[in-house]
């Protein structure tokens, strides 16, 4: 059919699936999907076809057009993005500090220790230095650092979360962003977050 429409979208899904239905062999679905298989695995595979060895060449529009080679379209791949994550686990007389996700982006709703993303790696000695941690913690400083711990590469779809959580020991809660949650560290559980969190209180956070 020298079709156009990328197949690995919603109006290619759709327009296949109909053509799919439209030339089945309903008296010997079996065999008619056994020999469509057959034909994709000998002839017309991905990359090199035999098209001259193809029963069904005489009648193919993408070989009478010489667009075989860029058959099927796909769309463009998206790039992963690298995102650097770094989160405050804040300890102090039981307590903690959480916050809300209310920004449009992954995990909208979700619960979270207080983040300071970077643009990449960082030590703690800059992560203090950053304009987010004033933002969070104004003056505040009397935090002794308890912990560092690694989490390996959260994948989502076109995005990649490289996630520190750092362990701090505080004097007191700081008041600084107003989003801040003052809570209970056995309360945590009451609270949704996401699965990379969650995968850190598992592990390391407790």
């Amino acid at each position: 059919f020298d079709l156009d429409v990328p197949v690995d979208s919603a109006p290619g899904r759709k327009l296949f699936a109909e053509l799919a239905a439209e030339l089945l062999d309903t008296a010997r679905p079996g065999l008619y999907n056994q020999a469509v298989m057959e034909l994709g695995a000998l002839q017309c595979v991905p990359r090199s076809p035999d098209c001259a060895a193809c029963p069904l060449s005489d009648g193919c529009l993408a070989y009478a057009r010489g667009t075989v080679a860029e058959r099927p379209v796909k769309r463009p791949r998206r790039e992963s993005v690298r995102r650097y994550f770094n989160y405050l686990h804040i300890r102090c007389g039981g307590r903690t500090l959480i916050v809300r996700r209310s920004r449009r982006d992954i995990w909208r709703g979700l619960y979270e220790f207080p983040l300071v993303e970077t643009a990449g790696a960082v030590d703690f000695a800059a992560l203090q230095r950053t304009e987010r941690w004033r933002e969070l913690f104004g003056g505040f400083s009397g935090f002794r650092l308890l912990d560092r711990v690694g989490m390996p590469p959260h994948v989502l779809s076109h995005r990649v979360i490289h996630a520190v959580f750092y362990v701090l020991e505080a004097d007191g809660l700081p008041a600084g962003d107003p989003g801040l949650l003052a809570v209970s560290e056995a309360e945590l559980d009451d609270y949704a977050v996401s699965r990379l969190t969650q995968a850190y209180l598992e592990g390391a956070g407790r």
